[in-house]
């Protein structure tokens, strides 16, 4: 129609007949654009997705955040934040995706500072430790205490508004017009972690998130009976490129001059191997001290135009709080929890799936199909068998300790590319649950090695659940005895490793070839 019209347009002589079809022209555009913004509308934001434009950076409120008690406060963060839909539904055209029908949904991790005022908000303290979790680990070496505080009151209100638009990095506007939209705080209380989440429904403002490609909002949080609440800016960046499929974060690594002096490849076999070959797009990796600064900066860069695999967070408890830097000196996991609020939020807007790869004595093998990028197709594999009435929070991957020595096996080979896989070739005879592999719309907060979804209004039940993968497809090798000072570890979890078990030295040659 636009064609003809253009083609009358430009062969008539007569002005008056020039005149109506322009018109007609602008209005046709004029009236396109409204079908297409409505359509889109319509479809909702399954393509919409944002996260924070800087994600490193610090948001302090414009207020203190006040106690319902009164007296005192305490400084509110926001550690991570994304838009995305609320959640997944099985379809029967195309099952488990990003439903078109569910409404964009803010979703952002809070921590109340804990350094200023530590003792006040009950942020992480030496006294919030659970003692029985303070050497509950795999290595009697090191303390695996959690740093948790009470967080938020259960009463807690949340709104959120979004004042426009605007290029990345402008100064915020204050919108006075701009309607403050419901949200509310989804809470976890339980032995390894007290976090909060603010999460607003964005389906008041939809237009803007469909053709936005900045938003600026301002979060609420008060508690209820407070004289006092918060409000936080977020600058939030719309994501351009495809969902990734699959990425892993770690828990808060340390001392990698040390890991060095015994595997000089640790790090660099563990980057190769599962972004590399196994098909992990990206990884969010984190450090106590910042000793992995030099090692990671050839990841950090974008290879041939290609984003960077990883994605660092160096000193990651220093950059919550000294207090919790000063904590996870002596306790390395103080902040584990936090990394894993952080990496889910984030990667909400920017993953399928994530998992939780903690550190580089795992190996995530692929046990029916080790081809090179084999892990896309396989998790969608396994998205078709998932159940039409369900929606699933993660999968349990399943993981098995292997032991220093076994056949072929030499002390010298760990200073060698694949030197954790080839020093280690003894396992134990049973297997157990290790790693999650996590979808980020349904799971929201996690610890080590689980994850949880929000309760339903009221508490509810709400059909969220976990799936065990078979061995036989995913099966984790934990390499419990990689370094001299963990031997004999592996008979002091489950059972000794007197299992022999040679199979993942295609790896090692792997490596050694240099993928």
């Amino acid at each position: 129609l636009l064609g003809l019209w253009g083609r009358r347009t430009c062969c008539e002589d007569a002005m008056p007949a020039v005149a109506l079809p322009v018109g007609v022209l602008h209005l046709l555009l004029f009236a396109t654009s409204l079908l297409s913004v409505a359509l889109a509308v319509r479809r909702g934001s399954g393509g919409a997705r944002y996260v924070l434009c800087d994600d490193s950076s610090e948001f302090r409120p414009s207020a203190p955040l006040l106690t319902a008690g009164g007296g005192g406060g305490a400084v509110l963060r926001a550690l991570s934040a994304s838009i995305a839909a609320g959640g997944r539904r099985a379809g029967a055209a195309s099952r488990w995706v990003a439903s078109s029908s569910t409404s964009p949904e803010l979703r952002v991790a809070l921590l109340v500072d804990a350094h200023r005022f530590a003792m006040r908000m009950a942020a992480p303290t030496e006294e919030s430790f659970d003692p029985a979790l303070a050497h509950k680990g795999h290595a009697e070496h090191v303390s695996y205490a959690k740093c948790r505080g009470r967080g938020l009151p259960n009463s807690t209100l949340v709104g959120c508004r979004i004042l426009g638009g605007s290029s990345p990095g402008a100064a915020f506007g204050a919108n006075a017009t701009a309607a403050w939209m419901p949200g509310r705080l989804a809470r976890f209380r339980n032995a390894e972690l007290w976090q909060d989440f603010a999460v607003c429904d964005l389906e008041e403002s939809r237009l803007a998130v469909v053709q936005a490609t900045t938003l600026r909002l301002e979060l609420l949080v008060q508690p209820v009976a407070a004289s006092g609440g918060t409000v936080l800016q977020l600058e939030m960046c719309r994501v351009t490129r495809p969902l990734l499929r699959a990425s892993f974060c770690s828990q808060p690594l340390y001392g990698l001059p040390r890991l060095r002096e015994e595997a000089p490849w640790v790090l660099e076999d563990w980057l190769a191997y599962h972004l590399k070959h196994l098909g992990f797009q990206h990884a969010e990796l984190y450090d106590v001290d910042g000793s992995f600064a030099e090692a990671l900066e050839p990841w950090l860069r974008g290879d041939g135009g290609q984003d960077a695999m990883v994605s660092y967070h160096r000193a990651w408890p220093h950059t919550l709080s000294k207090h919790m830097g000063d904590v996870s000196a002596r306790h390395p996991y103080c902040a584990e929890a936090w990394a894993y609020a952080h990496c889910i939020t984030k990667h909400r807007a920017l993953s399928r799936w994530v998992a939780l790869l903690h550190a580089p004595d795992e190996y995530l093998f692929i046990r029916s199909n080790p081809s090179r990028g084999v892990l896309p197709d396989v998790l969608q594999g396994l998205e078709e068998t998932f159940p039409d009435d369900r929606n699933i929070a993660y999968l349990q991957v399943n993981a098995v300790s292997f032991g220093r020595g076994g056949p072929g096996a030499e002390a010298s080979q760990l200073a060698e590319r694949g030197g954790v896989v080839a020093t280690s070739r003894v396992r134990m005879p049973r297997v157990y649950f290790h790693l999650p592999l996590i979808d980020p719309a349904n799971c929201v907060a996690a610890g080590p090695h689980s994850c949880y979804a929000e309760a339903g209004a009221a508490g509810e039940d709400v059909d969220v659940v976990t799936m065990e993968v078979r061995p036989g497809i995913f099966l984790l090798h934990h390499y419990v005895e990689m370094l001299a000072a963990n031997r004999g570890r592996c008979a002091g979890l489950h059972m000794p490793c007197v299992v022999p078990d040679g199979w993942a030295q295609w790896a090692v040659r792997l490596l050694r070839g240099g993928l």
